[in-house]
């Protein structure tokens, strides 16, 4: 009888293979055995004579994982063939859930074969049992044997209920394990019914057949070879019914060598679950020893994802760390996905919000049809075949670092707890590594930063060095510039001054107004450089406050030509205005321009030769009004150019061909027409002159209106 344990979820279920004497009951049930536990963890225990190959039943405990939301178990059981044991027979099928009735085909077996059938339902009576309805599948066996009876006509004879039947070779395999899945899903069913197990749990029989089918579909086929037969021995008789027709006695050496059989099977089963925990503490080290070698976070992951994936018997996983922020879990790492399948799934305000609470409080998550369905909803979205899932913290004690995921496909594998403790563990060796991992990037970024910062210094110092050695040629530039062009009106002044002092102004009237010009000539001279360097110094301060207010660039450009025509004259170079656009009405400040054209155009004369030519033009372009200065001059090669813009610099030697000047009015000009919003330049060859171009921004009509 089956026994329903609804609080665990969990069905144990009895299928009795019946039959005569040598038909391959035992052989179909060793068959049943190979394809289920290909590894012969779980032996076959079998209590035979000498003389005979069952006396009392084979037994075979089968462990068919969680199918359906309920661990299955189903124990199997063979009866004796020989009719002298009918009574152990009949003890045997005592609370059978389904049975197997295996029939010899050859013909001369056939009166054996009724009476067995008979006496199947002779004994199902005995039991409580009914016939007309409990699940109960034929095989036809030894169908590879010649003298057989055709299956129509043993139908016919025997299979008064139309059962479904199965032509079998149960030495070899074909048809055996087939018939076995349709007894086990019509037993299912009929328990499913019989207790209510309604709901999502209806297609039970279903799913076994299912997974029954996917473990036939993965067998080699390959037979492996036990000691004895593939058996255990428990016991054995010396091949007769009990003497005295003792049936008491019968039936409790039945039900003692059953309980044997099944304390035999615990034993066996313990001592496999043994043998799996002392192999997964032996890889749990192993992967710990392997991880704690790792010392980068990059290779640390994916091999931590292998480990888990590999360790749990799947090829489906995926690593998720949480963010800098924790409110979400990214994806490091995945197996057996694109990406991995709680994706989406991982809103705040979605079922995730249970992964980070269960995480902060060190607890894995199971999830399968029957605990964290929400979750198990999420993933079916992702990928329809996903059964189960469990899913273990990283952590660094308080500290949540990230989720190992484990994904389980088509069926839900046993032991899902004991799977999650595993991973547990394994994600407490993981989480050390990346610790480990973590506190060595950040020694290494350390000890980079300190290299960089040292170099950084180093740069920082050798530019500081070149800049103070550029500093100390530029003093020195400007103390020789400076010195020349102050000691020049100097010499002058001093010369003329002692002149007028020696000589008496009564006798010497007439030299007297030409000596105090040149001493008035060479003071102004002297004032203009000095105030030249003084203006520059405050506008490169930020000590200048250029007034905004609206200024005629036609009349600005006049008024520099005017006030520079003088020196010109003295030169003998011809200045003139060759075009001046109406409307060129700009902002600013009208002092500061002023200085700013007068510094071009005084600089262009300044380099014309005598007899030469300088023009200024003023025209309107694209918002803007362009002054261009031209002159014929020696000209400037390219790469000394932008030079001419900078503080104390002038082509040519100090000493033999240095201009006049201190090399401060283009640098003056730039300043201005920068603090203007505008532009200088320069476009020059050897020998053809310069052509400076002063762009400044054109003052709208609407602003001009209004001023």
């Amino acid at each position: 009888m089956s026994i329903i344990n609804v609080k665990d979820r969990t069905i144990n279920a009895k299928v009795v293979y019946y039959g005569t004497a040598l038909g391959g009951k035992t052989t179909s049930l060793k068959h049943v055995h190979r394809v289920i536990d290909p590894a012969q963890n779980v032996e076959l225990v079998s209590l035979n004579t000498e003389s005979d190959r069952t006396l009392f039943f084979d037994f075979l405990p089968i462990s068919l994982g969680k199918i359906g939301g309920f661990t299955i178990s189903i124990q199997g059981f063979t009866v004796p063939g020989q009719v002298r044991y009918n009574l152990t027979r009949k003890y045997v099928l005592t609370g059978a859930d389904a049975v197997v009735m295996v029939i010899d085909s050859r013909r001369s077996q056939l009166e054996n074969n009724i009476e067995a059938f008979e006496n199947l339902k002779e004994n199902l009576a005995a039991n409580g049992l009914d016939y007309a309805s409990i699940p109960i599948v034929i095989q036809y066996n030894k169908q590879d044997l010649t003298d057989l009876v055709p299956t129509a006509e043993m139908d016919r004879i025997m299979n008064d209920r139309e059962l479904r039947t199965f032509e079998t070779v149960a030495t070899e395999g074909p048809g055996v394990f087939e018939a076995f899945t349709e007894v086990s899903r019509q037993m299912i069913d009929c328990i499913a019914s019989r207790y209510r197990l309604g709901g999502r749990n209806a297609a039970i029989g279903d799913a076994l057949a299912e997974s029954l089918g996917r473990r036939q579909a993965g067998w080699s086929g390959v037979s492996v070879v036990l000691p004895a037969g593939g058996l255990v021995q428990v016991g054995n008789d010396d091949g007769g019914e009990l003497l005295d027709g003792s049936e008491e006695l019968l039936r409790h050496a039945v039900g003692t060598n059953i309980e044997i059989a099944r304390l035999y099977s615990e034993v066996n089963e313990m001592k496999n679950r043994l043998r799996s925990r002392v192999g997964e503490l032996v890889e749990l080290n192993d992967v710990g020893r392997s991880l704690t070698s790792l010392l980068n976070v990059n290779e640390l992951l994916p091999t931590v994802l292998d480990s888990a994936t590999r360790c749990l018997g799947t090829e489906y996983g995926s690593l998720l760390l949480l963010s800098r922020d924790g409110t979400r879990l990214e994806e490091e790492a995945v197996h057996g996905f694109l990406w991995d399948p709680l994706g989406e799934s991982l809103s705040p305000d979605g079922p995730p919000t249970k992964l980070l609470t269960s995480a902060r409080r060190g607890n894995g998550l199971l999830i399968d049809r029957e605990r964290n369905i929400p979750l198990l909803t999420a993933l079916k979205q992702k990928d329809e075949r996903i059964t189960s899932a469990i899913i273990a913290p990283l952590r660094k004690q308080e500290e949540i670092l990230g989720l190992i995921a484990v994904y389980f496909l088509d069926e839900e594998p046993e032991g899902l707890g004991d799977k999650l403790r595993f991973l547990s563990a394994l994600a407490s060796h993981a989480s050390v590594a990346m610790e480990n991992a973590r506190l060595v990037a950040r020694i290494e970024g350390f000890n980079r930063e300190l290299e960089q910062t040292v170099r950084d210094r180093t740069a920082e110092l050798r530019e500081a060095y070149e800049e103070l050695k550029e500093l100390d040629r530029l003093k020195d530039d400007f103390l020789s510039s400076m010195s020349h062009e102050l000691l020049t009106p100097l010499t002058s002044i001093c010369s003329f001054s002692e002149i007028l002092l020696s000589t008496d102004p009564a006798r010497d009237g007439e030299t007297l107004p030409e000596f105090l010009g040149i001493i008035h000539r060479e003071a102004g001279r002297l004032t203009n450089r000095l105030k030249t360097l003084l203006d520059l110094s405050q506008l490169e301060a930020g000590h200048v406050t250029l007034m905004r207010a609206e200024v005629d660039a036609a009349e600005l450009l006049r008024g520099c030509v005017e006030e520079i025509l003088p020196e010109a004259k003295a030169k003998d170079v011809d200045v003139q205005i060759t075009e001046i656009s109406t409307g060129a009405l700009i902002e600013g400040d009208s002092a500061w321009l002023r200085r700013a054209f007068t510094q071009v155009v005084g600089n262009a004369v300044k380099f014309s030769g005598e007899g030469g030519r300088v023009t200024a033009a003023l025209t309107l372009n694209n918002g803007t009004v362009d002054v261009v200065v031209t002159d014929e001059g020696p000209g400037i090669a390219p790469e000394y150019q932008e030079l001419i813009f900078e503080r104390f610099k002038q082509i040519g030697e100090i000493l033999t061909d240095k201009p006049s000047g201190i090399g401060l009015g283009l640098p003056l000009a730039r300043r201005v027409l920068d603090g203007h919003g505008g532009k200088i330049s320069v476009t020059s060859e050897p020998g053809q002159g310069c052509r400076f171009l002063l762009s400044i921004h054109r003052l709208s009509e609407s602003k001009a209106v209004k001023h």
